[in-house]
């Protein structure tokens, strides 16, 4: 998973700046009204679009966990996610629907007595639309307000790695979590084109989220609900090929946070997608 993602982002980001690089020695031949109808989603005035794309998502860095905003844990996480999104749109009206799923492997070391390790397997599902518009500002900046849902769904499988380790009141060293983050959003950012070939769009996101948390071990269970403010920050370049084919690669920054029982969950990934525009 970590070559393959890795080599597919690799790939994209260097063919954005190939990319780049000729469209800015062409740029004499550009009729700049035009450049944010390159844009990959967006579509023409009283026109429509329709496209999607296949996308891999990758994450490695450190991983830390907080309960009632205390660090207990640090640790590192790797793995990714695939998944791909689809949209249509009409004039500066565009919706679109994401899905993505995957394995993460965490390793922690938790800061209590004897600092026990765990090894932590956990698969992620996250579905998200979102409602955008565009105002057409200038040729090379492109502002728009976008609202829409997100939800978050992960499954832990937490093995105390350290001799005689176990969990809470539980009888065995394996815990089972299970959390629900269903987050409305609001935001605003931006589609800035260079060319007719390259361009970049970001975004800034509020999350108003409703989070759920179960945990057994052995005998022991537990249950906790809770709300709060989170953020997401995304960031994209894109390359038009031809035929209506594109790649976009980047990076997107996730904090839900579940109330001061559940704590926050967040993730910074790099991305990469190969897709495909109609306009009509």
């Amino acid at each position: 998973m970590k070559k393959v993602s890795c080599g597919l982002l690799a790939a994209a980001l260097a063919a954005v700046a190939l990319g780049a690089a000729r469209a800015f020695a062409d740029d004499g031949r550009v009729i700049n009204e035009e450049l944010v109808l390159n844009d990959p989603t967006v579509s023409a005035p009283s026109n429509w679009a329709a496209g999607g794309s296949l996308e891999g998502w990758f994450v490695a860095g450190p991983y830390n966990i907080y309960q009632n905003g205390s660090e207990i844990a640090t640790g590192n996480i790797n793995g990714g996610m695939v998944g791909g999104n689809g949209f249509v749109g009409y004039g500066d009206l565009t919706l679109e629907y994401s899905v993505r799923g995957g394995n993460f492997n965490v390793k922690e070391t938790y800061n209590t007595a004897g600092n026990p390790q765990t090894d932590t397997s956990e698969t992620q599902l996250e579905n998200e639309v979102t409602a955008r518009y565009l105002w057409r500002a200038s040729p090379h900046f492109n502002p728009y307000a976008l609202v829409g849902f997100n939800g978050t769904g992960l499954k832990d499988n937490d093995v105390c790695v350290t001799a005689g380790c176990t969990w809470g009141a539980g009888t065995t060293n394996v815990m089972y979590t299970r959390k629900t983050y269903n987050s409305f959003l609001i935001g605003g950012g931006a589609i800035v084109p260079f060319t007719q070939v390259v361009g970049v769009r970001g975004d800034v996101r509020i999350l108003d989220t409703a989070a759920k948390e179960t945990q057994s071990s052995g005998t022991y269970a537990y249950t906790a609900t809770g709300s709060g403010a989170g953020v997401q920050v995304t960031g994209t370049g894109y390359l038009n090929l031809s035929h209506g084919w594109n790649l976009q690669a980047g990076f997107k920054f996730e904090d839900y946070y579940g109330g001061p029982y559940i704590g926050n969950f967040d993730r910074t990934g790099l991305f990469a997608s190969v897709g495909y525009t109609h306009r009509f």
